[in-house]
């Protein structure tokens, strides 16, 4: 008896039930992620996995219904204060929470969407590349093991255009006769890359003694190798900034500046839009402007 009324197990289980479906986490991993990890790929599935974390962090226990803009400032706020998160990143998460966020409310989980009432604005990305004389600084610089290792995975890339998850699934069965063959776990296109002398010696160095289907390359995080790049741009004397995704743009500048047509590019690197090679094609002269308005604000 409880309030002089009889308790009724299958009200009180029901009652619990739908206090649980409010809870975001609960959300989150039994009902999200479950259905829409089927048509995403491992990457992504790796950033709304990021989310999940990052949003325990900041608070152990949510709701759904707890998600408002007051909660999307403090969210914001951890990420560029707590978390250091860059403009670029800041937005990917926004674009995660908003996309959860929308399927609660497509289920009927929540009634209201508060990105309804954001505004925020997609941030122009810039595009970072080396120079081939930054390269081969990279190239040269005498390292132990384990940054020997990221300096050539990291060169691989820039000499094939291949993301980091492309690169850490390479295989013997991958190449024949001087040419890469890989689908890019991205976008699911199959690219065909022609191996340098460069590329070709990284390859053979790190394949022996593998399995044919056994990835030549040690596995290790992306936020790691990343770490590791900013102590090897210090010693080779190159932009502190520099990251993995920085070798796929230096792939795609040195063909432009090489005069590969863009519509060439495109096939190598795997672009389902012309569009999104021409900015190789024009890459020389961007950066000559950015070399001559560096020298006259210097005047």
């Amino acid at each position: 008896m409880l309030g002089g009324k009889p308790i009724i197990l299958d009200k009180i289980k029901t009652y619990f039930r739908k206090e649980n479906s409010k809870d975001f986490y609960t959300f989150f991993e039994n009902t999200f992620c479950p259905r829409k990890f089927s048509d995403i790929t491992e990457g992504t599935q790796y950033h709304y996995r990021l989310l999940g974390k990052i949003l325990k962090e900041i608070r152990p226990n949510l709701h759904l219904y707890d998600i408002d803009l007051n909660f999307i400032q403090k969210f914001d706020c951890y990420l560029k204060e707590k978390r250091e998160t860059g403009i670029g990143g800041v937005w990917n998460k926004y674009k995660n929470l908003k996309t959860v966020i929308i399927f609660a409310k497509k289920l009927k989980f929540i009634d209201s969407n508060p990105y309804d009432d954001l505004k925020y604005v997609n941030p122009k990305n810039k595009t970072h590349f080396l120079t081939q004389q930054q390269v081969e600084r990279i190239k040269n610089l005498e390292l132990n093991d384990s940054l020997g290792l990221t300096r050539d995975k990291f060169l691989l890339a820039c000499y094939t255009g291949l993301r980091f998850s492309d690169v850490n699934r390479i295989t013997r069965k991958n190449w024949g006769s001087r040419m890469l063959s890989v689908e890019m776990q991205k976008t699911k296109e199959i690219v065909n890359i022609p191996l340098s002398k460069n590329s070709l010696k990284i390859t053979l160095k790190y394949q022996r003694f593998k399995k044919k289907d056994e990835p030549i390359f040690r596995n290790v995080s992306n936020q790691n190798v990343n770490k590791m790049l900013k102590e090897i741009a210090e010693m080779a004397e190159v932009d502190p900034k520099l990251s993995f995704h920085w070798s796929r743009h230096t792939f795609g500048s040195l063909l432009g500046q090489h005069n590969v047509n863009a519509f060439l590019i495109m096939k190598l690197m795997g672009h389902k839009n012309v569009n999104q090679s021409l900015i190789y094609v024009n890459s020389n002269k961007a950066m000559m402007k950015d070399i001559i308005k560096s020298i006259v604000n210097k005047g």
